[in-house]
């Protein structure tokens, strides 16, 4: 009997035992095909008890894997897994202070309709309801959407 199968299969429980250290899909995927196809190498050289036989080996060994694999992944602190519950660091949304709508700066680049504005000493990402506003025009925040503050000309008295 040749060892194709019993190959095909432990390479299999390898690769899908690396998916849950290495995501991605990939050693999942080719760990599945080649447990698949462990079963039909085995199939073309054994009668159909030594096949159900080894599919239940094959299902007993897949499910050992798994567990030992969830099991370390809980032992290592679930520092750098999908399991992990730390806060991401890096990226922060955006976060628009609604203290300052209403509040009056200056456009410190031209807002076209994008660009930055300055108010009370802070710099943030604005958008024109009007269009074109030149850098050093009074602006107005008048509200917020997505990472940007909402702002129009500011005239006296607006």
């Amino acid at each position: 009997m040749t060892l194709l199968p019993y190959v095909l299969l432990t390479i299999s429980l390898v690769l899908i035992f690396f998916e849950f250290f290495i995501p991605g899909g990939l050693f999942a995927i080719v760990g599945t095909i080649l447990f698949i196809l462990s079963f039909f190498s085995f199939a073309s050289l054994a009668s159909p008890l030594a096949l159900l036989l080894f599919a239940i080996g094959a299902v007993l060994l897949l499910i050992l894997v798994i567990r030992l694999a969830i099991s370390l992944i809980k032992k290592s602190g679930k520092e750098n897994t999908l399991l992990s519950d730390k806060d991401q660091q890096g990226y922060q949304a955006s976060s628009l202070d609604p203290s300052l709508f209403g509040k009056v700066g200056i456009a410190t680049t031209v807002l076209k309709p994008t660009g930055k504005i300055e108010v009370d000493g802070q710099i943030v990402q604005a958008a024109s309801n009007q269009g074109y506003i030149v850098a050093g025009t009074a602006i107005k925040i008048v509200g917020g959407e997505g990472a940007h503050y909402i702002v129009r000309i500011h005239t006296h008295g607006t």
